[in-house]
C-alpha cells in the first residue's frame, strides 16, 4: 500500500480521570495533498506545523497556515485539515482532555472561537511537543504512571508557552502581528486570484477586524491596500520588462486586461503602455 506520509504515534489506552492528561500524541510528515476528515473528536487536540503549508477547515472558515502557525481542534467540532500540494507541512501534535484544559486554553486565547495561534519565537513549542512524543518510547524504562506524569509535565509547559506570547501579544502587539501576517500574505500571494477574505483566514481574523487594523495603520481599506501593491508592481514590470499588458496585468492578478488598465489610469492618470512610454523616454 503506498502511502503519502510518514507519522510516529501514540495512542492512551484508557482516559485517566484527572484535571489534564494526554490522551494522544505524535509527528507527521505528510506528502502533498494528504488529508484528515472530515471528523469530530471527543477531546482537544492541537497541532504544531513546524514545515510547509496546508489548510484547516472549522465552522465554515479555511485558514491557509505555514510553518510557525498551530491550530486547536475542540471537542464535538467537525475539522477537515490537507497539506499543500507544492509544500506540504509537517506537524507534532498533542491530544490532551480533563477538567482544566478548558480554562488553559482560554487563558492561551484558544477556543472554538479563535483557533489559531502563530509561535515563531524560538523552538520552544517544538521542543515541548518532541518530548511529550519521545516519552512514550521510553515507557518500557519507565513504567507507565511515570510516562504519563512526565508527558503531563511537558504538556503543562507547552501551554505555559502558548500563555505567555498572549499576554506579551495582547493588545496593540496581537494587532501588529495580525498586520504583518496580512502584508506577508498579500507580498507572497498577490499574483494570484485572491481576496479580502482570502486575506483575513490566513491571517485569523474576521474581514471586519481585518478592516480596522488597515484603516489604524495605514489610512485605507485592506482591498485599497491590495489594489495599490498589484499596480506598483505592475508600474516597476512595465519600466524595466518587456512583458506584453496582458503579461503584466497577469503576473499582478488582474484576470480582465481592460479592468488592469481602468484601475492603472485611475492611480497614475495614464494608461500603461503611456507610461511605459514615458519611463522609456525619462531613461534615455
Amino acid at each position: 500500500m503506498c502511502m503519502n506520509y510518514i507519522s510516529e504515534y501514540y495512542d492512551a489506552e484508557t482516559k485517566p480521570s484527572t484535571s489534564l492528561s494526554v490522551y494522544q500524541c505524535g509527528w507527521q510528515d505528510c506528502g502533498p495533498g494528504h488529508s484528515y476528515g472530515p471528523a469530530i473528536r471527543d477531546h482537544y487536540v492541537i497541532h504544531y506545523i513546524i514545515r510547509g503549508r496546508g489548510e484547516y477547515h472549522a465552522d465554515g472558515k479555511v485558514y491557509q497556515l505555514a510553518r510557525g502557525d498551530g491550530f486547536l481542534i475542540v471537542p464535538n467540532q467537525s475539522t477537515f485539515y490537507r497539506s499543500d500540494l507544492e509544500d506540504p507541512w509537517e506537524y507534532f501534535w498533542v491530544g490532551f482532555h480533563g477538567s482544566e484544559a478548558k480554562n488553559l486554553l482560554e487563558q492561551a486565547n484558544l477556543n472554538r472561537e479563535s483557533l489559531i495561534f502563530r509561535y515563531d519565537r524560538d523552538d520552544m513549542l517544538r521542543h515541548h511537543l518532541a518530548s511529550i512524543h519521545d516519552v512514550t518510547k521510553r515507557k518500557n524504562c519507565l513504567g507507565q504512571q511515570a510516562m504519563e506524569y512526565a508527558m503531563i509535565g511537558y504538556l503543562y509547559l507547552f501551554i505555559s508557552c502558548l500563555i505567555k506570547e498572549n499576554s506579551s501579544n495582547s493588545g496593540a502587539s496581537q494587532k501588529q502581528d495580525y498586520f504583518a501576517r496580512a502584508l506577508r500574505f498579500i507580498e507572497e500571494n498577490f499574483s494570484y486570484d485572491i481576496s479580502v477574505e482570502d486575506i483575513a483566514s490566513f491571517v485569523g481574523v474576521d474581514r471586519t477586524y481585518l478592516y480596522r487594523i488597515f484603516i489604524e495603520q495605514l489610512s485605507i481599506s485592506p482591498s485599497r491596500y491590495l489594489m495599490d501593491y498589484r499596480l506598483n508592481r505592475a508600474a516597476r514590470m512595465l519600466a524595466a520588462t518587456d512583458l506584453s499588458l496582458k503579461e503584466a496585468a497577469y503576473s499582478v492578478g488582474f484576470r480582465d486586461v481592460a479592468h488592469f488598465s481602468r484601475s492603472f489610469h485611475k492611480k497614475y492618470g495614464m494608461s500603461p503602455l503611456k507610461y511605459r512610454k514615458m519611463r522609456g523616454e525619462k531613461s534615455i
